[in-house]
């Protein structure tokens, strides 16, 4: 089998939406670890905010999952407890 060459008529551009999108992706993902950080700095403190913001920055789905799961909990705890 011949090598294949690359010519200009072979070179693969992508588009300029694509381009848009791998921006938007992480920016919304840096928003998120930026709503939970505030939101726990808010409710619980600066040591659970950071806590919360590494895990749901290292572990993106199911830290965001668990934190969401832990904040549930804790909501239906303290509205027991009123």
């Amino acid at each position: 089998m011949a090598p294949v060459l690359l010519s200009a008529k072979n070179d693969v551009t992508i588009s300029w939406a694509a381009d848009i999108a791998w921006l938007i992706i992480p920016l919304i993902y840096l928003g998120l670890v930026l709503f939970v950080v505030l939101f726990e700095n808010r409710s619980r403190g600066i040591t659970s905010a950071l806590l919360w913001g590494f895990v749901v920055l290292f572990f993106p789905i199911v830290g965001l999952l668990i934190w969401g799961i832990y904040v549930l909990f804790q909501r239906r705890k303290t509205m027991k407890s009123d």
